[in-house]
């Protein structure tokens, strides 16, 4: 990455030019850090990076089938996935509800989710997609 003080560059490099890595700076406390896990492996999987089963792990069966879905729709999609914003909160103890803005090339969507905790582990218990131009994808909650 280039630095603020050579001509040309800025803090994402070259002028006119992102890094290729997307970056995520979850909300500070357990939640955001909670949330922002379940979001790396989410992406990693948009991505082909991570073979979409591996999350079968961490999501409830509807919610599972609710994320294969919207990465199938995805899938071939031009440009680097982005996280815009995101939101996160503990309506109850071991529950968090959390509101994604992602973005890739010139599309933009967003996307709501429930992390429970039943035991040790995190569980996503919801995932919805919220996409311009169609439908939103079924609620799986």
């Amino acid at each position: 990455m280039g630095t603020a003080g050579r001509a040309g560059t800025g803090p994402s490099g070259p002028a006119g030019v992102r890094p290729a890595r997307t970056a995520l700076r979850a909300p500070d406390g357990w939640a955001g850090r909670a949330a922002g896990v379940f979001l790396r492996l989410y992406l990693e999987a948009l991505t082909g990076h991570r073979p979409v089963q591996a999350l079968r792990a961490v999501c409830a069966p509807d919610a599972h089938r609710q994320l294969v879905l919207d990465i199938e729709q995805q899938r071939g999609a031009p440009g680097t996935v982005r996280i815009a914003s995101l939101r996160v909160s503990s309506p109850a103890p071991a529950v968090i509800e959390a509101v994604v803005m992602l973005h890739r090339s010139t599309r933009i969507w967003a996307m709501t989710l429930r992390l429970e905790r039943p035991a040790d582990a995190w569980l996503c218990t919801h995932l919805q997609s919220l996409r311009p131009g169609g439908p939103p994808s079924p609620d799986t909650h």
